[in-house]
């Protein structure tokens, strides 16, 4: 309320009729803005605590706490009541776009859409989250995965250890089954980092998830038609943030995060050969790690033709390699 009257009984007045704030002429326009900012400030908070999300989703799944957000999306730890024992789960809102803004918000719900229809024909893959629901309310779109115990890659990378090679043996070799099945299903990750890789120390393996940016791949895929640029600097290779991904774009980041726990170095970081293109990777090379490096070099080639053409193709070597330091198995 903006007013010359300034009588206690008339500010009474106002707020009892719903005004926010009163201020009498004359404006001090600092104050007014100030104001104004304080107002929206309340509102913002209100609206970032709604009964949306403090009560039960969809009549079944209470908001615990966040767990992240995402480029189009923000995800909470959730438990599902209509489940016996109350078991926890993800929950992932779309997060809010404009109504001015038609063209992002209609790219926006593709995107969800298209998780959702992934994880629905993926997820039977024990090391990839399942689809628990996919719905509406209020406006907002949530979807619903199995939540999946256990630390990030980027958590237990934070200590700063290089890993022993049989470690990074075990990673590598758990992805590439994980991407063998996905490239098998036409589908690409583009967003393999190691945010997205949960270790569950339970059945000692590797998960994958987030699959936000994944891209469904035609029989017949037009080599001219560029996607849009979607990857994590120093784990997506050029031909991805250009805009045109291939099967092995995935067998790059892989290969950049298996680097980096050989290491102990982050991909931005690592040396590259200025005559070649390729990453110099002499300084970490050892009798003990040399097989496995030229596994992860041929992962990490820059241009995608010089890297293996298949996750099947690195997984088979990666397997020879284990016969040699290992033996047949019984």
């Amino acid at each position: 309320m903006v007013t010359g009257r300034a009588a206690s009984a008339d500010v009474v007045t106002a707020l009892q009729a719903g005004a926010n704030d009163y201020i009498t002429k004359p404006l001090d326009l600092p104050v007014v803005a100030a104001r104004v900012a304080a107002q929206l400030a309340t509102v913002r908070s209100i609206q970032a605590t709604k009964p949306t999300l403090a009560s039960h989703l969809g009549g079944r799944y209470e908001i615990l706490r966040p767990l992240g957000e995402g480029g189009f999306g923000r995800t909470y730890l959730a438990q599902d009541w209509h489940r016996p024992g109350k078991p926890l789960c993800v929950v992932k809102k779309l997060l809010s776009v404009p109504l001015t803004e038609p063209e992002k918000l209609r790219r926006t719900r593709q995107l969800f859409q298209r998780e959702a229809r992934v994880l629905e024909n993926l997820g039977h893959y024990k090391h990839i989250p399942r689809l628990l629901a996919y719905f509406e309310q209020d406006g907002d779109f949530y979807l619903v995965e199995e939540f999946i115990a256990g630390p990030s890659l980027r958590e237990r990378f934070a200590d700063g250890k290089p890993w022993p090679v049989p470690a990074v043996f075990g990673l590598v070799k758990n992805l590439l089954k994980i991407l063998k099945f996905m490239h098998r299903h036409s589908v690409i990750h583009r967003d393999i980092k190691p945010d997205n890789i949960i270790y569950e120390a339970a059945s000692d393996h590797y998960f994958l998830i987030d699959f936000g940016a994944v891209k469904e791949m035609s029989p017949q895929p037009d080599p001219y038609a560029a996607s849009v640029s979607i990857g994590t600097r120093g784990y997506a290779p050029i031909e991805q943030l250009m805009g045109y991904p291939e099967f092995n774009s995935d067998l790059y980041a892989l290969g950049m995060v298996a680097l980096q726990a050989l290491t102990s170095i982050p991909p931005t970081a690592l040396p590259w050969d200025v005559h070649s293109g390729e990453l110099d990777l002499t300084p970490w090379r050892t009798p003990q790690n040399g097989h496995l490096l030229n596994i992860l070099q041929a992962m990490t080639r820059y241009y995608p033709q010089d890297r293996y053409p298949s996750a099947a193709d690195a997984l088979r070597d990666l397997n020879k390699l284990e016969f040699l330091l290992l033996g047949p198995k019984d």
